[in-house]
């Protein structure tokens, strides 16, 4: 675990904070962290090539700095670029870009993010997370912003909030909220993964248990141009619960603009969901079927899935379901299949 060094005049030097059990910093390291009063502040751009640890209840303002993650001399950069060290953690003004390019393949702690909440609580606003990716890479991994809290662990429900930031050229996927969490995310802009031949990406994804409430963000999809039968979305909500889509704008091209599965109690109001440009029109195989999705709101094994004045435009199929266990009401384009 990497020390968090700060530059301090002589008399604040003792409040220097060492995370328990800290290696000493990388060569690669550079980046020097002040701190004051209400927050640890980033004092200028730098590189890191591990993972820099936010402690425990800390506020890290970037001032608009950028860390840059780079890989470490004949290594490969594994984990997040930040993460939080505790049980919580504020990040607000902060870049964080990847410069990366080794493509093996990780998982568990040692995949790639941005910015990363593990079983932690607290809040990343008016940040920027560029470039989280390893080229033409396949692996799924390579999350903008990435916040997990397994269903079942004794510290219980946690509450993140997410606003107010750009993701861009993430690998899998812009937004990650996966296992027991709240989230509050409003105001953010995500744009399309950075290589859409490479594998099916997701712009945002919430699941796994968790719930809250998705409002007022610009989020823009994602389409599969592989042959397998995998399908690339702007958002995908996968045994979500008590989850609230208001007022997003669903921009660009997707395979499906939000895909529902095994989730119950989701409301979508007020978006709009738009598929803009040419369709890649790519046949996904099936065993013996070509199938081609273009698909603006799809729901599959989930109860109580509820549609309410939103704007669906451009897709062969509104919407779709499995089930009657499905509420369409107010001004919503029509649901219907195409004649593929």
């Amino acid at each position: 675990m990497k020390i968090i060094r700060f530059a301090a005049i002589l008399a604040i030097l003792s409040t220097l904070i060492v995370i328990a059990g800290a290696a000493p910093a990388a060569a690669a390291d550079d980046c020097v962290i002040i701190n004051t009063p209400r927050s640890l502040k980033l004092a200028a751009d730098c590189t890191t090539d591990s993972t820099i640890y936010v402690p425990d209840g800390a506020s890290l303002d970037g001032q608009g700095h950028t860390i840059t993650a780079v890989d470490p001399a004949g290594g490969k950069f594994l984990g997040a670029v930040v993460q939080n060290a505790g049980s919580s953690m504020n990040i607000t003004r902060l870049v964080v870009r990847g410069d990366l390019g080794a493509t093996a393949c990780d998982t568990g702690a040692n995949r790639l993010a941005g910015v990363r909440f593990d079983r932690a609580g607290g809040s990343i606003t008016k940040s920027t997370i560029l470039n989280i990716n390893q080229e033409a890479s396949g692996c799924a991994e390579g999350y903008g912003i990435e916040v997990r809290n397994p269903v079942g662990e004794s510290n219980g429900t946690v509450r993140v909030q997410i606003s107010n930031n750009r993701v861009e050229d993430y690998q899998k996927t812009g937004i990650l909220v996966s296992g027991d969490v709240n989230v509050t995310m409003f105001s953010n802009i995500v744009s399309s993964g950075y290589d859409q031949s490479a594998l099916a990406a997701n712009s945002v994804d919430i699941g796994d248990g968790a719930g809250g409430w998705v409002s007022d963000n610009t989020i823009y999809g994602n389409q599969w141009l592989g042959t397998s039968y995998w399908i690339a979305t702007a958002m995908v909500v996968y045994d979500a619960h008590n989850l609230q889509l208001t007022n997003n704008s669903i921009l660009g091209n997707s395979d499906i603009g939000i895909a529902i599965q095994y989730s119950s109690n989701i409301m979508l109001r007020g978006n709009a969901i738009l598929d803009q440009g040419q369709d890649a029109g790519v046949c996904h195989i099936n065993g013996d079927t070509c199938e081609v999705f273009d698909i603006g709101v799809s729901s599959y094994a989930s109860d109580g899935v509820y549609l309410v004045r939103n704007r669906i435009q451009g897709f062969d199929v509104a919407y779709e379901s499995d089930t009657s266990q499905q509420r369409v009401g107010g001004d919503n384009n029509r649901p219907g299949r195409s004649g593929r």
